[in-house]
């Protein structure tokens, strides 16, 4: 897990940022931890088109996606704007704590 977005008022979610050049030996590990987790919430972040198309394949073929309350992929530009727009501001300045911590 790259890190986790946590608010008061929410309850967590989990992230992973997946970069350009994502090895399916990675992604088949993120697989199997998104399948273990007990969160009901998770976000993927991808950083280019192709990227994107390989997270949502490999999730949709092998993760247990339909466990969760929401599962999001986004693309990593597209996901900033939605959580600096549409997400409690108390989960962005804890992301930030946690995350450089």
């Amino acid at each position: 897990m790259n890190g986790v977005l946590s608010s008061p008022v929410l309850n967590d979610y989990p992230f992973y940022i997946f970069l350009e050049n994502t090895i399916d030996k990675w992604l088949k590990r993120v697989v199997n931890e998104i399948n273990k987790y007990s969160f009901s919430d998770i976000i993927l972040f991808t950083v280019s088109k192709s990227t994107f198309e390989q997270v949502m394949n490999e999730m949709l073929e092998h993760a247990d996606v339909f466990t969760y309350s929401t599962f999001r992929i986004m693309p990593m530009k597209y996901g900033t704007r939605y959580m600096l727009n549409y997400v409690d501001n108390e989960i962005l300045v804890h992301c930030i704590i946690k995350c450089n911590s």
